[in-house]
């Protein structure tokens, strides 16, 4: 079994070099590391270039710059389409993992091959690595180690499971998600194509033989590599929006099909073939698609650490007294349901239960948005009896707060 570990990078000079420390630790070696910087205008490129350089790391990890910024989960999307490994790793800039992270859960996928996506716990610590304790931090794993499958239903419900837990059989998703992200799969499982690779060289500027020269050596100048995002038609802080931020209104949102633009015939999605771009974040797309096929699967065992801080990409909150803001809410909720949108145009989930799940959070969700428009207690409380199945009850005791503290 090979191993790729895939990292989408921006703007991290911060915190970067900690995460690729504890990459470079593993008791496991990866065989390929892919690292896309999508445009940074801080010193991330040259921090992971001299890193790369210093460690004698060019055989095995590839840097690729792209040429315009590709956004969040087009950035995603692309350095996952240029792994080889059988199972590839997705790790973000800002954490930490644990030296056993790649052994660990390479020995649960080997014994366990009805897994296509595996998940392990984290823990949080702030932006200076010390650890979150807090109420609403994610649950903590009881170190039992044990396996258990997580249904479609309950990824809806509570999603907990961020990119830099999971790792996935690359044969699968280059056949089952591949297209409608608007990939091309190779059709040949965990292989990446001559084409793709030189499309990574190409951007490099440079031969995997020759990887450690500098950006300056290959024709790209640092003014180039630095410019800013409002050349790119896209501001730093666009760049750091949240997954699911997509532009589009909440009216935009709910569009037909036929003004959201069109599927082919053979029920794939626009992308890649001049259609709007898939903004689906990458670890519910595919811990979603590996769900309904009942080959989602999370270990309990601790094997890294998520950094939370002000830069943070998703904007994710923990802190109470923030997450209990109406207009935080309500634009939490927003962007759910811009997500929710776009995984029934783009026809993610094949199956009816699959397809009814969806449509249940659905209108679970905009349920519980007007509810909490409107004010009133007893619409939070008459939309949460109506859609149980689909809001736990700590977000209703979170909304009826919101519309108490509204009143007073």
């Amino acid at each position: 079994m090979t191993v790729s570990v895939c990292m989408g990078i921006y703007n991290g000079e911060k915190y970067i070099e900690e995460q690729l420390d504890s990459i470079l630790r593993q008791t496991r070696r990866a065989e390929e590391v892919i690292l896309c910087d999508d445009c940074s205008t801080d010193r991330t490129v040259e921090i992971v270039r001299l890193f790369i350089e210093k460690h004698g790391l060019g055989e095995s990890w590839r840097l690729c710059c792209n040429k315009e910024n590709r956004g969040y989960p087009g950035n995603f999307y692309y350095a996952m389409s240029l792994c080889a490994g059988d199972v590839v790793f997705l790790a973000d800039q800002d954490d930490i993992w644990a030296e056993t992270k790649l052994e660990r859960m390479c020995a649960v996928l080997e014994a366990h091959s009805e897994a296509d996506v595996l998940a392990c716990k984290f823990g949080l610590m702030d932006g200076e690595g010390e650890r979150i304790h807090a109420v609403m931090a994610p649950s903590r794993s009881l170190g039992t180690r044990k396996l258990r499958q997580v249904g479609l239903r309950e990824i809806f419900r509570k999603y907990q499971w961020p990119g830099m837990v999971l790792a996935y059989r690359n044969g699968w998703y280059r056949e089952r998600g591949m297209g409608i992200c608007g990939q091309e799969s190779p059709g040949q499982k965990g292989a990446r194509t001559a084409g793709e690779a030189e499309e990574c060289h190409e951007e490099m500027g440079q031969s995997r033989k020759d990887g450690n020269q500098s950006h300056a050596e290959t024709g790209q100048s640092r003014e180039d590599r630095s410019r800013s995002h409002e050349e790119t038609g896209q501001s730093r802080k666009d760049g750091n929006r949240s997954h699911a931020e997509t532009g589009q209104s909440r009216e935009d949102r709910s569009r037909s099909h036929e003004d959201a633009g069109h599927h082919g015939e053979d029920g794939s999605g626009p992308c890649g073939n001049g259609g709007s771009e898939f903004k689906v974040p990458h670890d519910i797309f595919l811990c979603a698609m590996a769900a309904e096929e009942g080959a989602f699967f999370h270990m309990d065992e601790e094997l890294a650490r998520h950094r939370r801080h002000e830069d943070n990409t998703a904007a994710e909150e923990h802190r109470v007294g923030k997450l209990l803001q109406k207009e935080r809410k309500l634009w939490e909720i927003e962007k759910y349901l811009r997500m929710l949108g776009e995984f029934e145009e783009r026809r993610v989930l094949r199956t009816e239960a699959g397809k009814r799940i969806l449509r249940e959070k659905t209108q679970a969700m905009e349920g519980r948005y007007e509810a909490l428009q409107s004010g009133r207690i007893w619409r939070v409380l008459r939309a949460a009896a109506r859609d149980w199945r689909q809001v736990r009850g700590v977000a209703v005791v979170c909304d009826l707060v919101i519309v108490r503290k509204g009143r007073e």
